[in-house]
């Protein structure tokens, strides 16, 4: 069994800062990564995140996420180590599937993420910074 990263994309900058550093850090070590986006469109959103990326995305509608889910697999999903409650909530939804906090294992906070966003050299992306923290973490 192959082991894989699933890099989780969702409309939310830090899940794409998630999937960017788990593909630096993952990459050199030859191991397969996977960038999958619950959806079956790619929005503007999701255009700027998967330009941001720089690797091919999967779109799965959300009744074929189950592909996306072998044994074996580790599934990076973007939280921030101030939404530690959020993580703590998602390893109860996903019993059985490692997931890995690889924001949270560096420090980095919501306001981190965002941060790391806006200084992106990719202007697509710059051009979804008009909502602030709060407004992405409850996606108003």
């Amino acid at each position: 069994m192959t082991r894989r990263i699933v890099c989780w994309l969702t409309d939310d900058p830090v899940s794409a800062i998630a999937a960017k550093l788990a593909i630096s850090e993952n990459e050199p070590l030859g191991m397969p990564l996977v960038v999958v986006t619950v959806g079956s469109r790619v929005t503007p959103w999701l255009a700027s995140s998967i330009h941001y990326i720089g690797v091919p995305v999967v779109c799965c509608p959300d009744a074929q996420t189950w592909r996306y889910k072998q044994p074996g697999d580790v599934h990076v999903i973007g939280v921030p180590v101030d939404e530690q409650g959020r993580f703590d909530r998602l390893q109860e939804q996903w019993k059985g599937a490692p997931l890995l906090s690889n924001l949270a294992d560096q420090a980095l906070t919501r306001a981190d993420c965002l941060e790391l966003w806006s200084r992106s050299n990719h202007p697509r992306c710059r051009g979804f910074m008009r909502r602030s923290a709060l407004q992405w973490r409850f996606g108003t």
